[in-house]
């Protein structure tokens, strides 16, 4: 089993060198999609931690926010981050579990609603631009099994409440459908 990496023990940097720049998503455990598209004002808060990571010599490049599934972030994850800055893209990884106190949500799915997964994508597609020079047309989202339903369901939520922040790309690998 690949072990799990947590982002608030401090930058990773990944193999081609490039060291993540550490910063906090704003965001809310929404109980449910209905807490989130009518009664948005009683949200609980959490800040959940995220990195971004930035192809040298590229100026505003695209980027694409990578999400973990219910095994949480992984090598594997870094090393897509590694793949996307060596195409000139920048990657924006995010740890939904740590701040949350979870491990894995494998066993079980109820540790924080897929309300809360999607409401992280959002809020971070909403809050990058304010973080580093990217090209804010082409936000792009990925995530597999949880991570993927978050990705889908983010950019169907994104839609109905209006967000700013436009998702140009998703990619869902086998999303989980419960």
């Amino acid at each position: 089993m690949a072990s799990i990496v947590y982002l608030h023990e401090g930058p990773v940097t990944l193999n081609n060198g490039i060291t993540g720049e550490s910063w906090q998503v704003q965001t809310a455990n929404p109980v449910n999609f209905r807490q989130v598209i009518s009664d948005p004002g009683t949200l609980e808060p959490i800040a959940i931690h995220a990195q971004n990571f930035l192809p040298p010599g590229v100026e505003c490049p695209p980027v694409v926010i990578v999400v973990p599934g219910s095994a949480g972030l992984s090598p594997n994850h870094i090393e897509k981050a590694e793949l996307f800055t060596n195409a000139g893209w920048a990657a924006c990884l995010i740890d939904p579990f740590g701040a949350r106190g979870v491990v894995t949500t494998a066993a079980n799915q109820a540790q924080y609603s897929f309300a809360a997964s999607a409401w992280d994508v959002v809020c971070t597609a909403e809050q990058l631009p304010g973080t580093c020079q990217i090209d804010v047309d082409r936000v792009g989202t990925q995530g597999h099994s949880r991570g993927g339903a978050a990705v889908l369901s983010a950019l169907c939520m994104s839609k109905l409440i209006g967000v700013q922040q436009r998702i140009a790309g998703v990619y869902a690998a086998y999303p989980w459908c419960g």
